[in-house]
C-alpha cells in the first residue's frame, strides 16, 4: 500500500508540474499581453504603421490630446491627422518610462520612415511622449506629444 501511494502522489505532483508549466506557454500577445510602457507605445505606433484604425481606437482615452508644432488635436482629430501617415519603418530608442501610480509617462526617440500626407518625415530623430492610464480593459493613451508635421 504505501508503494501506491507514493505512485499516487508522485503522479499527482507531475501532474501538477506539467499543467502549472504549460499555462505560461504561452502569454498572450498584442495588447492583452502589454505590461509595461516601452510595449505600449510600440504596439501604438505599431497600430498606425499598419493602419489598424480599429484596434487603435479601442486604446484612445476620450478626452485624449495630441500636441504637435502644427496643432493641438482632441482625440478625434489626431486620429484622422495619423491617418495621414504612411509608415515604412517605426523604431523607438531612448525609452524612458516613469510610473504614475498604475499609469506609465513614456518619453522616447523616435525614428520613422515615410510620409505625412505628401511631405516626407524628418530623417532625424524625433523626441516623443505619451501618457498611458490603465483602466479596466487594457490601456489607453492619454497624451502624447511628438514634433511630426
Amino acid at each position: 500500500m504505501p508503494g501506491m501511494l507514493k505512485r499516487f502522489v508522485l503522479v499527482l505532483l507531475l501532474a501538477l508540474i506539467t499543467s502549472s508549466c504549460s499555462m505560461w506557454k504561452n502569454p498572450p500577445k498584442g495588447w492583452g499581453g502589454a505590461t509595461g510602457g516601452e510595449q505600449l507605445e510600440k504596439l501604438f505606433w505599431d497600430e498606425i504603421k499598419a493602419k489598424n484604425w480599429s484596434e487603435l481606437d479601442k486604446h484612445v482615452a476620450p478626452m485624449f490630446v495630441a500636441n504637435s508644432p502644427d496643432a493641438t488635436r482632441d482625440r478625434a482629430a489626431a486620429i484622422e491627422h495619423w491617418k495621414q501617415y504612411n509608415l515604412q519603418d517605426v523604431s523607438l530608442a531612448d525609452v524612458q518610462v516613469q510610473t504614475a501610480g498604475a499609469d506609465f509617462i513614456v518619453t522616447a526617440t523616435l525614428t520613422a520612415a515615410g510620409t505625412v500626407g505628401d511631405k516626407a518625415l524628418p530623417s532625424q530623430p524625433i523626441h516623443t511622449m505619451s501618457v498611458w492610464q490603465q483602466v479596466s480593459k487594457g490601456w489607453i493613451i492619454v497624451a502624447h506629444t511628438d514634433a511630426l508635421p
